[in-house]
């Protein structure tokens, strides 16, 4: 049994159900000397634990279904009921964890606004950085000088 604390919400699941998907986040950190559980006994892992029940959902059927069988997502949750904005946030967790089956099942959600992207891809891209978008005082309020 694995204790598991994603973002400060506990959940218990399996070594197998964890590497029911091939190459995934969790196969690397099982492949890792470094990752070990803290004092509690739990793995931490520092995510928004919104949607975890999804991904662990999704990993818990693979495990059980026979090899080669497709799966259906719907039997875990209602892609329907999903806001846009919660596919994106599952999207973005099923690529942090490496999930490429489940991605592939899931429904693609409506793009984001061109400003949102816009944003987005100049501050990752460097052109925009945080000083830009808060105040100098903002950005270092708070920050003691070391």
């Amino acid at each position: 049994r694995i204790q598991l604390n994603i973002g400060g919400q506990r959940f218990c699941t399996t070594r197998e159900t964890l590497l029911s998907e091939t190459d995934t986040f969790f196969h690397s950190l099982a492949a890792s000397e470094h990752w070990k559980p803290d004092d509690s006994g739990e793995y931490f892992i520092d995510r928004d634990p919104t949607q975890f029940h999804h991904i662990l959902g999704y990993l818990r059927q693979k495990a059980t279904a026979p090899p080669d069988t497709p799966l259906c997502l719907e039997s875990v949750m209602d892609t329907n009921e999903l806001s846009d904005f919660k596919k994106r946030q599952l999207l973005s967790d099923i690529d942090f964890y490496c999930l490429s089956g489940m991605a592939a099942l899931l429904p693609t959600p409506k793009p984001l606004s061109n400003c949102t992207v816009r944003c987005s891809t100049l501050w990752s891209s460097g052109y925009l950085l945080p000083s830009d978008l808060l105040g100098p005082t903002e950005l270092t309020s708070g920050v003691e000088a070391a």
